[in-house]
Protein backbone atom coordinates (compact mmCIF):
# COMPACT_ATOMS: atom_id res chain seq x y z
CA UNK A 1 0.00 0.00 0.00
CA UNK A 2 1.35 3.02 -0.89
CA UNK A 3 -0.50 5.53 0.86
CA UNK A 4 0.59 6.60 4.62
CA UNK A 5 -1.34 8.63 6.34
CA UNK A 6 1.24 10.60 8.50
CA UNK A 7 1.28 11.31 11.90
CA UNK A 8 -0.52 14.78 11.25
CA UNK A 9 -3.20 13.51 9.08
CA UNK A 10 -3.98 11.01 12.03
CA UNK A 11 -4.21 13.67 14.19
CA UNK A 12 -6.54 15.97 11.76
CA UNK A 13 -9.00 12.90 11.20
CA UNK A 14 -9.01 11.92 15.03
CA UNK A 15 -10.31 16.01 15.96
CA UNK A 16 -12.42 15.86 12.84
CA UNK A 17 -14.33 12.06 14.51
CA UNK A 18 -14.30 14.42 17.84
CA UNK A 19 -15.81 17.54 16.21
CA UNK A 20 -18.62 15.05 14.66
CA UNK A 21 -18.91 13.01 17.84
CA UNK A 22 -19.09 16.31 19.88
CA UNK A 23 -22.03 17.66 17.25
CA UNK A 24 -24.32 14.71 17.29
CA UNK A 25 -24.81 14.91 21.09
CA UNK A 26 -28.19 16.72 21.61
CA UNK A 27 -27.43 18.28 18.05
CA UNK A 28 -25.21 20.62 19.40
CA UNK A 29 -21.42 20.63 20.41
CA UNK A 30 -20.60 22.08 23.89
CA UNK A 31 -17.76 24.40 22.10
CA UNK A 32 -20.49 25.72 19.60
CA UNK A 33 -22.65 26.14 22.89
CA UNK A 34 -20.02 28.23 24.42
CA UNK A 35 -19.03 30.36 21.51
CA UNK A 36 -22.62 31.22 20.84
CA UNK A 37 -22.85 32.81 24.59
CA UNK A 38 -19.88 34.37 24.34
CA UNK A 39 -21.03 35.83 20.89
CA UNK A 40 -24.05 36.92 22.89
CA UNK A 41 -22.27 38.12 25.68
CA UNK A 42 -20.71 40.65 23.74
CA UNK A 43 -17.41 38.68 23.35
CA UNK A 44 -16.10 39.82 26.88
CA UNK A 45 -14.36 36.54 27.37
CA UNK A 46 -12.25 37.71 30.30
CA UNK A 47 -15.77 38.28 31.84
CA UNK A 48 -17.39 35.43 31.07
CA UNK A 49 -14.07 33.08 32.31
CA UNK A 50 -13.87 35.20 35.75
CA UNK A 51 -17.33 34.56 36.10
CA UNK A 52 -17.39 30.72 35.15
CA UNK A 53 -14.01 30.85 37.38
CA UNK A 54 -11.45 29.81 34.45
CA UNK A 55 -8.89 31.40 32.79
CA UNK A 56 -9.70 33.27 29.44
CA UNK A 57 -7.34 30.94 27.78
CA UNK A 58 -9.19 27.65 28.88
CA UNK A 59 -12.59 29.85 27.49
CA UNK A 60 -11.13 29.86 24.08
CA UNK A 61 -9.98 26.02 24.32
CA UNK A 62 -13.82 25.26 25.29
CA UNK A 63 -15.17 27.40 22.78
CA UNK A 64 -13.05 26.04 19.93
CA UNK A 65 -13.97 22.89 20.97
CA UNK A 66 -10.07 21.63 22.11
CA UNK A 67 -10.34 21.13 25.95
CA UNK A 68 -13.39 19.24 27.77
CA UNK A 69 -15.73 21.08 30.59
CA UNK A 70 -15.45 19.58 33.82
CA UNK A 71 -19.12 19.22 35.83
CA UNK A 72 -18.71 22.34 37.30
CA UNK A 73 -17.92 24.44 34.36
CA UNK A 74 -20.90 23.13 32.95
CA UNK A 75 -23.02 23.98 36.25
CA UNK A 76 -21.41 27.48 36.37
CA UNK A 77 -21.89 28.40 32.47
CA UNK A 78 -25.27 27.64 32.89
CA UNK A 79 -25.86 29.26 36.02
CA UNK A 80 -24.38 32.54 34.36
CA UNK A 81 -26.08 32.02 30.88
CA UNK A 82 -29.40 30.84 32.17
CA UNK A 83 -28.59 27.80 29.55
CA UNK A 84 -30.32 24.53 30.50
CA UNK A 85 -27.34 22.33 32.93
CA UNK A 86 -28.71 19.03 31.67
CA UNK A 87 -28.55 20.19 27.94
CA UNK A 88 -25.00 22.18 28.26
CA UNK A 89 -23.62 18.31 31.14
CA UNK A 90 -25.30 16.52 27.36
CA UNK A 91 -23.38 18.32 25.00
CA UNK A 92 -20.23 18.21 27.39
CA UNK A 93 -20.39 14.18 26.99
CA UNK A 94 -21.88 14.00 30.70
CA UNK A 95 -25.25 12.76 30.23
CA UNK A 96 -25.10 10.45 33.20
CA UNK A 97 -24.29 13.65 35.10
CA UNK A 98 -27.41 15.13 33.87
CA UNK A 99 -29.79 12.00 34.15
CA UNK A 100 -28.52 12.33 38.15
CA UNK A 101 -29.18 15.76 38.42
CA UNK A 102 -33.05 15.14 36.69
CA UNK A 103 -33.67 12.27 38.88
CA UNK A 104 -32.76 14.26 42.12
CA UNK A 105 -34.59 17.31 40.82
CA UNK A 106 -36.51 16.58 38.11
CA UNK A 107 -36.93 17.44 34.51
CA UNK A 108 -34.38 20.05 33.00
CA UNK A 109 -35.05 23.52 33.32
CA UNK A 110 -32.96 26.58 32.30
CA UNK A 111 -31.33 28.60 34.97
CA UNK A 112 -33.05 31.76 36.08
CA UNK A 113 -32.42 34.17 37.57
CA UNK A 114 -34.37 35.71 40.62
CA UNK A 115 -35.10 38.91 41.62
CA UNK A 116 -32.44 40.34 44.02
CA UNK A 117 -29.74 37.94 42.88
CA UNK A 118 -26.52 39.93 41.89
CA UNK A 119 -25.04 40.47 38.45
CA UNK A 120 -22.64 38.60 36.36
CA UNK A 121 -21.00 42.40 36.87
CA UNK A 122 -21.98 42.76 40.51
CA UNK A 123 -19.87 39.14 41.33
CA UNK A 124 -16.92 40.68 39.24
CA UNK A 125 -16.68 43.77 41.09
CA UNK A 126 -16.79 41.56 44.28
CA UNK A 127 -14.32 39.61 43.16
CA UNK A 128 -11.98 42.70 41.85
CA UNK A 129 -12.73 44.23 45.54
CA UNK A 130 -11.51 41.25 47.57
CA UNK A 131 -7.74 41.75 46.29
CA UNK A 132 -8.37 45.37 47.33
CA UNK A 133 -6.47 46.19 50.93
CA UNK A 134 -8.41 47.51 53.55
CA UNK A 135 -7.45 50.90 53.22
CA UNK A 136 -8.83 50.65 49.10
CA UNK A 137 -11.94 49.08 51.16
CA UNK A 138 -12.60 52.19 53.21
CA UNK A 139 -11.84 54.80 50.18
CA UNK A 140 -14.57 53.23 47.82
CA UNK A 141 -17.17 52.77 51.04
CA UNK A 142 -16.93 56.33 51.16
CA UNK A 143 -16.97 57.03 47.49
CA UNK A 144 -20.32 54.78 47.56
CA UNK A 145 -21.82 56.08 50.11
CA UNK A 146 -21.35 59.66 48.89
CA UNK A 147 -22.80 58.65 45.54
CA UNK A 148 -25.78 56.82 46.77
CA UNK A 149 -26.75 59.82 49.34
CA UNK A 150 -26.57 61.86 45.99
CA UNK A 151 -28.71 59.74 44.23
CA UNK A 152 -31.18 59.83 46.97
CA UNK A 153 -31.44 63.54 47.43
CA UNK A 154 -31.87 63.59 43.20
CA UNK A 155 -34.66 61.59 43.90
CA UNK A 156 -36.08 63.50 46.83
CA UNK A 157 -35.62 66.43 45.16
CA UNK A 158 -37.34 64.64 41.92
CA UNK A 159 -40.28 63.47 43.99
CA UNK A 160 -40.42 66.81 45.98
CA UNK A 161 -40.76 68.65 42.61
CA UNK A 162 -43.37 66.61 41.23
CA UNK A 163 -45.69 66.93 44.18
CA UNK A 164 -45.18 70.66 44.03
CA UNK A 165 -46.49 70.82 40.75
CA UNK A 166 -49.36 69.23 41.54
CA UNK A 167 -50.38 71.11 44.32
CA UNK A 168 -49.62 74.13 42.39
CA UNK A 169 -52.41 72.73 39.64
CA UNK A 170 -54.72 71.32 42.20
CA UNK A 171 -55.41 74.58 44.94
Amino acid sequence: METQLGSLDIVDKREELRAMTRRSINGESFAHKVAAFLNRFEGRKQTLALAIGISPSTLSHLAAGTAEPGIEVCLKLAAVSGQSASELLRSAKKGHVAKLIEQCYGPATTCVATKGEITIDEKLLILRMRRLSKRAHRAIQVLVDDVAQEDVSHEDAFTHNIQLRKVRRHP
